[in-house]
């Protein structure tokens, strides 16, 4: 017994012994560290076990804690490299190549900070010159977990043409910004998860302690920690499928089911038990749009709005976008870029394939969807925007057996999408960076909250507060972008943008990049996103940088009533212009508080502004309205107004 005790204590050493040192994945060949302020490098190894840092002149030692996990902090450097990191430990040694020293930013968001390079204009030119081979951009997996992590994954990436088209847009565009104007290496840390709500990137004690927020968030994490794990409900939803004749195996071949002969006439929005299906259906939804004539070098959205389970989408026998196989059943927006190369005058063929597992989740379309296009920029108002509801043809692929109402309800479900879940992406995507240098965060997000945009300003504030607290800087820099112009079923946005201005009115080492002139009515995002990763670049360069530029666009300060007229006075107006002519989006009212579309007139650096049918104006708004298009004052750094209201009378009700 005791020689068998002594064998397994010394098989025990050996392991504690050969255990590997490892570094946090973002210390990775191509990385870049921030300049001028303390370095700190982590990883793990073996409890106990010493750890070599070297970087440079620097080296430092370390030792792993109780649990395995160990620290050093490196003196501040100078922006420069390219350096090699050594990290050594007894059982073995990593070298990390190509580290630059420069400027680090965190952006985070939703889709419009997700989303990539490929959807925005001039996309041929834009990639010819994305050769910055001292631009890196480190995307974080998406990772959303009940509680805080130190796992991450992702990797460096050097910009060049060929990577550059998997960038996160806005960060690509911020990042070089600040390249060509520093002159010092720039990395960008993104984290960002596409229709994420702001509650999903905040702690949890937080929303915990504020009663706007924790009913929901204690309800919600308590569902994801008792949800059956992936992988089991994956099995548990197959083992349903076979069980209930609910498995896709109808045909996928598109020229196939264009051959056939047995389509037949609908109507979207429509549903599976509308369409007369009892069971798990894949079926073909086909329509024919006209586009006019003119020039196309921009990418279309083709938008269906929501719909539950799987899709595959065609534009002219071309694939544009398909939703995952494990749809959630909470559905998905049937959105996706149409190239521009596939865009021509003519006849031009949607074809969407949809599977459901059960007729009830089987719903398409919207009346508010459309196919859109932006304008060309030819100097016309010659954007497309072809609604997409109405008649469709369809053919029924494959169906399984009727589903009993006890089936129906036995389908193994998620209870809600996890990136969606309170908290879950601070978790597991911002608390792993959270000891990383970074000189500042930008943020791009807003979409999902308009609709409850009141609590908005609370709930940021909880946020950006907390993030200064993990990364150990109270005054983190943080730049907000301003919901854009868009379509009609987008509620709130009016409102979400006022309260983005009282947020950051209402917080130090805060700025807005405000983004009203370069929505698109109808697409919930904009292709033209190189102004905002400049806008919010041209904030950092003033305010962090101290550059001697402009980073605001005119802005309300108050109003001079003269007669039958309102002067609104203005800040950051040098240069104060109209461009395109007359400027639309004002409005005015009396006493009565009825307001009527008024004519602006720019007098220096305010703007006089006039109606007919108010005699004696009390009141002034301008862009405040859900999709105010055209919006073009400007200054002399061609930033535009932002929207305000001079009145704080309640608002209509969405």
């Amino acid at each position: 017994m005791k020689f068998r005790s002594l064998l397994f204590a010394h098989l025990a050493l050996t392991a504690v012994a050969s255990a590997e040192v490892k570094l946090s994945p973002l210390f990775s060949d191509h990385g870049v560290l921030q300049r001028d302020r303390p370095i700190p490098v982590w990883g793990t190894a073996a409890p106990g076990e010493a750890v070599q840092v070297k970087l440079g002149r620097q080296e430092l030692q370390a030792t792993a804690d109780s649990v395995g996990n160990w620290r050093v902090e490196l003196a501040s450097m100078p922006a420069g490299g390219p350096y090699e990191m050594k990290v050594t430990g007894p059982s073995n040694k990593i070298a990390i190549h190509d580290l630059l020293v420069g400027e680090v930013w965190l952006a985070s968001g939703q889709s419009n900070m997700e989303i990539s390079l490929a959807i925005v204009r001039n996309l041929p030119q834009e990639l010819a010159a994305a050769n910055h081979p001292q631009l890196r951009i480190f995307t974080v997996a998406r990772n959303p977990v009940v509680d805080p992590t130190d796992t991450l994954k992702g990797e460096w990436v050097v910009s060049t043409p060929e990577t550059a088209k998997n960038f996160s847009a806005v960060s690509y565009f911020f990042g070089s910004t600040l390249l060509l104007a520093l002159h010092v290496p720039v990395g960008i840390v993104n984290s960002s998860v596409g229709n994420t709500p702001a509650e999903a990137w905040t702690p949890f004690p937080l929303l915990q302690a504020d009663p706007l927020f924790s009913a929901a968030a204690t309800k919600q994490l308590a569902e994801m920690r008792a949800a059956v794990p992936p992988e089991q409900m994956k099995a548990n939803l197959a083992a349903w499928e076979t069980a209930n004749d609910a498995r896709d195996t109808g045909s996928t071949d598109l020229k196939q089911a264009m051959l056939a002969t047995d389509w037949q006439s609908t109507s979207l929005p429509n549903t599976g038990p509308a369409m007369g299906l009892k069971g798990a259906a894949s079926i073909w939804m086909r329509k024919e749009i006209t586009l006019p004539d003119r020039k196309y070098d921009k990418p279309a959205n083709l938008d269906l709005g929501p719909m539950r389970e799987v899709d595959t989408t065609y534009f002219d026998g071309v694939k544009v976008g398909a939703s995952a196989t494990d749809a959630l059943p909470d559905g998905h927006n049937i959105a996706y870029p149409v190239p521009a190369s596939l865009l021509k005058p003519g006849v031009h063929t949607i074809v969407v394939r949809v599977f459901a597992r059960q007729p009830a989740g089987l719903y398409m379309g919207s009346k508010l969807t459309n196919f859109s296009v932006p304008e060309s920029g030819s100097g016309k108002n010659d954007a497309v925007k072809i609604p997409l509801w109405g008649p469709w043809t369809w053919r029924l692929e494959h169906q399984g057996a009727p589903l009993s109402a006890e089936a129906a309800r036995s389908e193994p479900v998620l209870p809600l999408r996890t990136i969606m879940v309170a908290s879950a992406l601070y978790n597991g995507n911002i608390h792993p960076l959270r000891d990383y240098a970074m000189r500042g965060a930008i943020w791009y997000q807003g979409e999902n909250n308009a609709d409850h945009a009141d609590a908005y300003p609370t709930l940021m504030t909880h946020l950006i507060t907390s993030w200064r607290e993990q990364f150990n800087q109270p005054h983190l820099p943080f730049y907000l972008v301003q919901l854009p112009n868009h379509g009609e079923w987008s509620g709130g946005w009016d409102n979400m943008r006022e309260k983005q201005q009282e947020l950051v009115e209402s917080l130090p080492d805060m700025g807005m990049a405000v983004a009203i002139d370069v929505g698109e009515s109808g697409n919930i995002h904009p292709h033209n996103k190189r102004p905002v990763g400049e806008r919010l670049a041209m904030l950092a360069l003033h305010r962090v940088y101290q550059e001697n530029i402009e980073d605001t666009g005119p802005t309300y300060t108050g109003i001079k009533i003269e007669g039958n007229k309102i002067r609104v006075e203005l800040s950051h107006a040098s240069g104060l212009k109209a461009v395109g002519g007359a400027i639309p989006n004002f409005a005015i009212a009396g006493a009565d508080r009825q307001f009527y579309p008024a004519t602006a007139i720019i007098e220096g650096t305010s703007i006089v502004v006039s109606s007919p049918q108010v005699a004696e104006p009390v009141a002034v708004r301008y862009a405040r309205s859900q999709d105010p298009v055209g919006c073009n004052v400007y200054n002399s750094a061609d930033l535009p107004m932002a929207p305000f209201r001079s009145d704080n009378w309640d608002m209509p009700k969405k």
